[in-house]
């Protein structure tokens, strides 16, 4: 059966459009295989001045090579950037971060990572929802303790984490429920430190828990615990927030 020349015309010019979009794409010349990409958390809730992070984390097919290169797409008043911008079969870890500046609407917001590998593009979503913080942040108030620092240099040097390092922090969960831990991150461009304070009538004493995992990595590596007699012990990574 015979096209209609204007037919045969509109589809030479929509193969010839989508063979642009195609070469629009970066691509590695030893790009071959498939993969996945998630994101977690998929949404966070965060507040002006405040912060968050979204983990990347790629799993390769068998016959998986060459490289994913990422990008964000946000509203610039999340202040997003972006940890590791190419991913490979041992780099599988990327992170995005944000720092919500004082002009950040109280709305949600959709953060798109796009990944692209063998020429083809794909886009996560994740999300973000600013609220008002409940109680109110003092930025003040969200230091790493320093006791703890101090030990660290002492009795894990091996970690690099010293005192006068800098460190951006916020509180993990803007609203805080009755009866709730509270939790806390400190970051810099070589770890992530998560702080857990264990929220109870103030005459019961509670522990302090911290979690260390190195950035562009998918696990934590190294955990303590501040006891209820105010001293510190190395912990499994599995002991997390367990009562001591």
């Amino acid at each position: 059966m015979a096209i209609h020349p204007r037919y045969f015309l509109i589809i030479v010019v929509a193969l010839m459009c989508l063979s642009c979009n195609r070469k629009s794409v970066e691509s590695d010349a030893n790009d071959r295989g498939f993969y996945t990409l998630q994101a977690t958390p998929t949404s966070i809730q965060s507040y002006r001045d405040g912060g968050g992070i979204f983990i990347l984390s790629m799993t390769p097919s068998q016959d998986f090579a060459g490289k994913v290169l990422v990008s964000v797409v946000a509203d610039p008043a999340l202040r997003a950037e972006l940890f590791n911008e190419f991913l490979t079969s041992e780099t599988r870890v990327a992170e995005v971060t944000i720092r919500p500046d004082t002009t950040a609407a109280l709305k949600s917001y959709a953060i798109s990572v796009i990944h692209t590998h063998t020429g083809v593009s794909d886009t996560l979503i994740c999300n973000v929802e600013m609220v008002d913080p409940i109680p109110p942040i003092e930025s003040s108030e969200l230091d790493l303790p320093p006791e703890f620092v101090q030990w660290l240099e002492m009795e894990h040097s091996e970690l690099g984490i010293r005192d006068g390092q800098e460190w951006f922090s916020y509180r993990n969960d803007p609203i805080i429920v009755p009866g709730a831990d509270l939790e806390e991150t400190h970051l810099n461009q070589t770890w992530i430190v998560t702080v857990r304070w264990g929220l109870r009538p103030p005459w019961i004493i509670q522990p302090v828990w911290f979690l260390l995992r190195e950035r562009g990595k998918a696990s934590a590596m190294f955990a303590a615990v501040k006891d209820r007699n105010g001293f510190f012990r190395e912990i499994g990574v599995d002991e997390f927030g367990l009562t001591y």
